[in-house]
């Protein structure tokens, strides 16, 4: 019988900053590496994994979703091509499908603390490569990736990376969907267990600064500026604070 070996290709190849491994029913393999996805299904043939090729392509991206709501980071991540791995040798290639993911770029220094006989108290890099573990893990549910709120959130995030002009609009939206959702400002900031501070402060950039990425920019009578790289690292902060306060609070946590 045949392998079927499913390959995917990312950039930037050092987005992910260690090997990710992830459990797939039916594969053997699923590693994500340097720039590229394999997974290998063994004992099968290319029409038995080509139906599953979007669902492969879904559950990849929302692994690395996580990592781009960490960081803010750009990538992309390329079409699925199958190979079948005969026992004689031989190999057969399909190309059969294609998307991309966009977002900007961001990275941020590491910091290890130690006590004063040498041992690590505080390893930021070890901390944000285990949340983003985590978070990954929460991200590819299957119940994850069938809600419908999530993924609207998701999907505005994406935007405001995408999209740097109208950034405030998109990270904005994340809190209009989950107050929608939760039954209004109030009970979404207990659900999610977000600071009236916090929520405040999304809402006072994205419609009250005068500031082009924000929402009433025509409002304004006096000139516009840019927003602060600081403000926008803040108003990111808290759009993630909203993701995770909703994933959280539909796991019970």
């Amino acid at each position: 019988m045949s392998n079927a070996v499913v390959s995917l290709t990312y950039v930037p190849a050092d987005f992910l900053e260690q090997t990710a491994t992830l459990q797939i029913n039916g594969a053997s393999e699923c590693t994500l590496e340097r720039g590229s996805v394999r997974i290998v299904f063994p004992n099968t043939s290319h029409a038995a994994v080509a139906p599953r090729l979007q669902d492969l392509w879904t559950m990849i991206n929302a692994r690395l979703r996580a990592r781009q709501l960490l960081t803010h980071q750009h990538y992309e991540l390329g079409r699925a091509d199958v190979v079948i791995e005969h026992e004689d040798g031989r190999r057969d290639i399909f190309v059969t499908l294609s998307e991309a993911v966009v977002a900007v770029c961001g990275m941020q220094a590491d910091v290890i603390v130690k006590d004063s006989q040498g041992r690590i108290v505080r390893d930021s890099r070890a901390a944000r490569l285990s949340h983003e573990r985590d978070l990954g893990a929460a991200l590819i549910d299957p119940s994850a990736m069938a809600d419908a709120v999530l993924q609207r959130v998701l999907c505005s995030y994406e935007n405001a990376v995408k999209d740097p002009e109208d950034e405030l609009v998109h990270l904005y939206e994340i809190r209009e969907a989950l107050s929608a959702a939760l039954g209004g400002d109030a009970l979404a900031r207990q659900a999610l267990d977000i600071s009236d501070a916090d929520w405040r402060t999304l809402g006072r950039l994205a419609n009250s600064e005068p500031i082009r990425p924000g929402r009433h920019r025509g409002s304004h009578s006096g000139a516009l500026r840019d927003a602060t790289e600081g403000e926008l690292r803040e108003a990111r902060r808290i759009a993630r604070s909203l993701i995770e306060g909703y994933l959280n609070w539909r796991r019970g946590v």
